[in-house]
């Protein structure tokens, strides 16, 4: 991202390459496999138990496209 393209051997991998089916499909298991619901056990999160909602924050928290993986750069 920060190296100047010459020196970064992935940059010439064209987005046909990146975002192939195969590609997507593996993206998808590995985001599937590494999900993580937490568990507030012995009240270690800071979250009250009165808690009803959590903010989300950052530039594509409100990305539904983002969140479920449904969208190529």
């Amino acid at each position: 991202m920060f190296d100047p393209p010459a020196e970064v051997a992935y940059a010439a991998v064209p987005m046909s390459v990146v975002g192939c089916s195969e590609h997507r499909r593996l993206a998808y298991e590995a985001a599937v496999k590494s999900i993580v619901l937490l568990k507030n056990r012995n009240n270690f999160l800071p979250i009250g138990e009165k808690a009803q909602k959590i903010l989300v924050v950052g530039p594509t928290a409100a990305s539904i496209e983002v969140l479920l993986a449904t969208i190529m750069a």
